[in-house]
């Protein structure tokens, strides 16, 4: 492999930051954002009180409208505060615009001044989803944990992918959200989010480097193309193995040692006491370098790990449950 390859090509038509003049005044519309003369016309209506975060796209800022805002609505928001890329900002917010699902973060509203984007969303106290396992015993979770947040994300990209055309592209802990429950999850940061065209093919290559699909690496060498949804079913098996192991199993010391093992794709789920056979089974059918071999977000969310039996079910009803799911394993060798 060529050290090329780490170096991402040029912005394709899917790309929001190549978007023309034309391209960014439609992203305005379509966000609804409302126009700014200054900075200051947005600070005058919220109160900074802390930093929530920091991303590749901008900084997160928790806020309160002030006693003076036009709205009654007193609880805190999460802004995001875009300086550096107009037209990435304006694409999330359109993206966020046309959503609504307990597992996705709500969009607010949107505010551009001639330098900045504010996009306003629900605040979501809980952390993220990375600082959740990286405070637990051993930087790890529990399958039990780990069930509840995983269960949101594949309900979340079961939604984007079958109702929407919708690939995330940059799914990773730390873009998970946690309510204040600790385990409602709500998946954000649309910055590199896209819609499926009329091919069902994108092109562009994003994202975080460790987390890239093997199809994804292969289109950015010309030797695929394109790539869909099943990117983020492969980000969901590295997240999940990273939960409860604490690694990415593909990670070497070097940024191209790393992307020849996501293309060698070379992953037998560990045997380790610890985990259970379902989440063997799981780990094994999403981190499968073939795409149309790997599980669809439909099949993850219904897969037996991520639906477990109610723990309030009769010992009888138990019992044939647990023979049924025997004989299904028997069935899937």
């Amino acid at each position: 492999m060529m050290p090329g390859l780490l170096r991402l090509p040029s912005a394709s038509t899917e790309d929001p930051s190549s978007s023309t003049c034309t391209e960014l005044e439609t992203a305005f519309d379509t966000s609804s954002a409302h126009p700014l003369t200054v900075d200051a016309d947005f600070w005058s209506a919220y109160d900074e009180e802390r930093t929530l975060g920091r991303g590749c796209f901008g900084t997160v800022v928790l806020v309160r409208p002030r006693a003076n805002h036009p709205s009654d609505e007193q609880r805190p928001l999460a802004v995001k505060v875009i300086m550096d890329d107009i037209a990435t900002a304006l694409h999330e917010a359109a993206i966020l615009r046309s959503l609504s699902h307990p597992n996705l973060i709500s969009l607010h509203g949107v505010y551009a001044s001639p330098s900045t984007v504010f996009v306003l969303m629900h605040a979501e106290l809980g952390g993220d989803l990375m600082q959740r396992a990286e405070a637990a015993p051993g930087g790890v979770l529990s399958e039990a944990e780990a069930l509840g947040p995983m269960c949101g994300v594949l309900a979340a990209l079961r939604f984007l992918h079958t109702q929407h055309g919708i690939v995330h592209r940059d799914v990773k802990a730390s873009n998970v959200l946690l309510a204040s429950d600790g385990v409602t999850a709500k998946l954000g940061d649309f910055g590199l989010a896209a819609r499926l065209p009329a091919s069902g093919r994108l092109t562009s290559v994003c994202g975080t480097h460790d987390f890239l699909a093997p199809e994804m690496i292969r289109t950015g060498h010309g030797e695929c193309a394109g790539y869909g949804c099943a990117v983020d079913m492969w980000a969901v098996g590295l997240m999940l193995h990273a939960l409860l192991l604490g690694a990415n199993p593909f990670e070497r010391e070097t940024d191209i040692e790393t992307l020849q093992a996501i293309l060698a794709g070379e992953y037998a789920p560990p045997a380790d006491t610890r985990l259970s056979g379902a989440v063997r089974h799981l780990l094994a059918a999403l981190l499968v370098p073939e795409p149309a071999q790997r599980l669809t977000s439909e099949q993850a969310a219904s897969h037996t790990w991520a639906t477990p039996p109610p723990a309030s079910a009769p010992a009888n009803n138990g019992r044939r449950a647990s023979r049924l799911i025997s004989r299904l394993w028997a069935r899937a060798g």
